[in-house]
């Protein structure tokens, strides 16, 4: 693969979608053969991934042009490319609808999945970088890593219910059986494990740049049920 940035399967794993960043392309494999079936060129700066729920489509932030981009995944070709706002980072399908945090403001862009079109814009914080599911399915997480925190969302209305401060550039998440939250510090070298109960946080030092996190369970290993391994990509 050339200088995978995000990778993810679609829907059925049908398709494997991985976006270059650094040499401005995005790569589209047979998901079970891993055959490269085309190569779209995307300048600039592709970066973040979500698909539509039946696969057809994938939609891809550019975030040095402001863009999002809409994918056929059926023709593999470019639906349409629209301005979304500046810097756009982390893309997010919910309820009928992408959602996209604009880092070089302070808000989510939410769009129109048919042509890309702003529909609304829900102020979040400075940075706002990246967006994930609660366990439950009832909120929205969206990092904001230039304000250093993080909003929580009604997934419903997309109201932000409370903001925790996450210092260091807070970017991605995983959720721990124990009900807290990792957050990777991208800018502080370490994880914040935070307690969305009370908004206090403890941090572990984990090295340079932390950027995604990923926590796994073994039932053969003392604790089950608590995370047992935690893995942070530094790219």
């Amino acid at each position: 693969m050339s200088d995978p940035y995000q990778l993810w399967f679609g829907p059925g794993g049908r398709h494997l979608v991985v976006t270059a960043l650094a040499v401005e392309h995005v790569d589209i494999y047979d998901g079970k053969t891993l055959q490269l079936l085309k190569r779209l060129r995307l300048p600039t700066m592709p970066s973040h991934i979500s698909f539509a729920p039946d696969g057809n489509t994938v939609f891809v932030s550019l975030q040095s042009n402001g863009r999002l981009v809409g994918i056929d995944l059926r023709t593999l070709t470019t639906s349409w490319q629209v301005s979304v706002g500046k810097a756009p980072a982390g893309v997010f399908w919910h309820d009928h609808q992408v959602l996209v945090g604009i880092m070089g403001g302070d808000y989510v862009a939410v769009t129109d999945p048919a042509n890309g079109r702003e529909i609304r814009r829900v102020k979040t914080g400075r940075g706002a970088h990246n967006l994930f599911y609660a366990p439950d399915g009832q909120s929205i997480y969206v990092t904001n890593r230039v304000e250093g925190s993080v909003s929580l969302l009604n997934a419903a209305t997309l109201d932000v219910v409370r903001t925790y401060n996450v210092p260091n550039g807070p970017d991605c998440i995983a959720f721990a059986p124990d009900g807290r939250l990792w957050v990777s510090m991208r800018w502080g070298g370490r994880v914040a494990v935070l307690d969305p109960k009370t908004g206090t946080h403890e941090t572990i030092a984990v090295g340079r740049s932390p950027h995604g996190v990923f926590l796994t369970r073994s039932p053969t290993l003392p604790g089950a049920g608590r995370p047992a391994a935690l893995s942070l990509s530094t790219a």
